[in-house]
């Protein structure tokens, strides 16, 4: 059986190899492991990356704190381990001698995309307030970066979910796809939602959702006094060729055990600005993780393909793993 980080994603012809079919294919152990995060108790609930191909690759990541008073910070992989620096949070242009400095502070963040063709970011709070922020430099303090709010503005809704998660800009022309989702329970099926990013605007047209629910985890390993809480998407990634990727996570309370998969779940189709989601039935499983609750991917692409993951383990932190694999 697979550990928590190792991965069986095989690439043949462009053709996605599932996991029960790795079997046959000879076993891959990442040359990396799990890095915590220096802060306890903060998981990671979005991941987007910054310089990707420096020698030290650095990442900006968001925490769901509730009110712990840091929900953001630059993490940089080094040879061992990694370097974790928390940003403030400020509004606008912390240079402009009017400007208070400190924004109103968010509240359970659970997701980070990057602007296409843009050096920001935006960050989707759970009720669905999107952040839209940069990293400046702070005012006064050398050598000192910040979170820089450059404005907000709320997601449509119209099944007036309170948990969302995941969520991803990607361009296709002159349009920019914006998909997010509710990431479902026990009982009730996540649901992928999609729009158009209005840039100049900041805003979302809704066009359309499509409910989804993760073959595994369907429950939890070991329950506490019966409670169980599965999300089928905890996180989502659109890559540039349309393909869907979702992660899905299981946790029985802050202690764990977690478990986690991430799939393939589909494609989005484009005729004129219209976007239709085609479902992959059965998704198509990458891998997956136990004892790791995953909240946050991102693609780095290449071939083999690269990923990274954040994970939110409750009172165990949270932790990244970066990884690739070609089962050729």
């Amino acid at each position: 059986m697979l550990k928590h980080n190792q991965i069986c994603l095989g690439l043949a012809l462009g053709i996605l190899v599932t996991l029960s079919a790795c079997q046959s294919v000879k076993p891959f152990v990442s040359t990396e492991q799990w890095r915590p995060v220096k802060t306890k108790l903060l998981g990671i609930s979005g991941i987007v990356s910054i310089a990707l191909h420096a020698e030290q690759p650095e990442f900006l990541i968001v925490h769901d704190s509730k009110g712990r008073k840091v929900y953001t910070a630059k993490i940089t992989l080094k040879e061992r381990g990694l370097e974790y620096d928390a940003l403030d949070w400020h509004r606008k242009d912390p240079n402009e001698p009017n400007d208070t400095g400190f924004t109103k502070e968010p509240f359970d963040l659970e997701a980070l995309t990057r602007v296409p063709g843009d050096e920001s970011f935006m960050a989707l709070a759970s009720k669905g307030i999107v952040y839209h922020i940069r990293i400046a430099p702070h005012e006064t303090v050398k050598k000192v970066e910040i979170i820089q709010v450059l404005n907000e503005f709320k997601l449509p809704n119209p099944d007036d979910e309170k948990n969302l998660e995941g969520f991803s800009l990607q361009a296709f022309g002159g349009d920019t796809l914006a998909v997010w989702a509710y990431r479902g329970n026990n009982k009730k099926p996540g649901r992928i939602y999609w729009g158009l990013l209005q840039p100049t605007k900041d805003d979302v047209i809704f066009q359309d959702s499509a409910p989804l629910v993760a073959p595994w985890p369907i429950g939890c390993r070991q329950s506490v006094d019966g409670k169980c809480s599965v999300r089928h998407v905890s996180d989502l990634r659109v890559d540039p060729g349309g393909l869907l990727y979702v992660s899905s996570a299981a946790e029985s309370n802050d202690d764990g055990p977690f478990d986690s998969a991430v799939y393939i779940a589909g494609k989005f189709e484009r005729t004129g600005n219209q976007f239709a989601l085609q479902l992959r039935s059965p998704l198509t499983e990458l891998f997956r993780c136990k004892d790791r609750k995953v909240e946050a991917i991102e693609i780095l692409g290449g071939h083999p393909l690269r990923l990274i993951l954040g994970s939110d383990d409750e009172n165990q932190g949270g932790s990244v793993l970066r990884t690739e694999r070609d089962c050729g």
